[in-house]
């Protein structure tokens, strides 16, 4: 692998955001909104080079517990055919100041959700590990990234990438939000419930957050959905589409995050590719 190893002896440095270098160049007038928020902020972004999509979360490495960087293998089914599209971790360029530690395992970062002891997981993950027993695939999982719990959740069947990120996040170890699908098609209320015993059973509390793709002409566009905002320290960033759950989404937040700043990022340009603001943002 080609990375770039810096490593820094003095006192821990402001967290820096990393992007694709493709992201201006797909997505223009989506990046240029976003980057002025970010200057505003005062986020320090780093480039990562040579990719082949923006979805970085996906095919960047995750820190597990013991502050190292473990990279799983990207290959997701549903690039399938796509390959040309899809951004090869051994050709990325960009400075960590980890370690980095190959894994087999066959994961996006966008279907790890995490807390301090635990992570989320749509049981997609079991179908991309074919050659593991369910068991087998969560003791690895626990194991590399030093994880006390691994919850697996049902799979929505309009998510063609398995994501959790685009389903629930969390707040702490107890509590994470989650779409409100209340309003939707009988599938996603019975998809809701299904959700909600699971947490259930794993003593985690659910706050919904609003949920509104209903009217969106293509399943794979991620337009009305807000769980996929960035925080970064005292700063979130929710994407927003110009439809009446804008508002709704944002005083939810503000609700939850008083002592947070939230600013709307206009998203639509970048909905049409399927993923938000989780989706292209890794930090170190």
């Amino acid at each position: 692998m080609r990375y770039q190893v810096q490593v820094d002896s003095h006192s821990p440095a402001p967290p820096t955001l990393f992007l694709a270098d493709t992201l201006p160049i797909f997505y223009p007038n989506f990046y240029k909104g976003f980057e002025a928020s970010l200057q505003h902020c005062q986020v320090q972004v780093a480039w990562i080079q040579h990719t082949k999509d923006v979805w970085c979360k996906d095919y960047m490495p995750i820190k597990n517990q013991a502050q190292q960087l473990i990279q799983f293998r990207y290959h997701p089914s549903y690039l399938k055919g796509q390959r040309k599209y899809q951004s090869n971790p051994d050709e990325l360029q960009f400075k960590v100041d980890l370690p980095i530690l190959p894994s087999p395992l066959v994961i996006d970062g966008g279907n790890l959700s995490l807390t301090h002891n635990k992570a989320i997981v749509c049981d997609h993950v079991l179908s991309e590990n074919p050659h593991l027993s369910r068991q087998e695939l969560l003791n690895s999982l626990r194991t590399t990234l030093q994880l006390d719990e691994i919850i697996l959740i049902p799979t929505h069947r309009d998510d063609f990438t398995g994501h959790s990120d685009g389903i629930i996040r969390f707040l702490n170890e107890h509590t994470v939000l989650i779409n409100d699908y209340s309003s939707g098609d009988g599938y996603s209320q019975q998809y809701m419930q299904e959700l909600l015993q699971v947490l259930k059973k794993n003593k985690i509390s659910a706050i919904p957050l609003t949920y509104h793709p209903w009217q969106n002409k293509l399943a794979s566009s991620a337009k009305g959905e807000y769980i996929n905002y960035f925080e970064l320290e005292e700063n979130i960033f929710l994407p927003v589409f110009k439809l009446k759950s804008d508002e709704q989404a944002f005083q939810c937040l503000q609700e939850i995050f008083p002592h947070k700043r939230i600013h709307p990022i206009p998203c639509n340009e970048l909905a049409r590719g399927g993923g938000l603001l989780n989706c292209i943002t890794w930090v170190n």
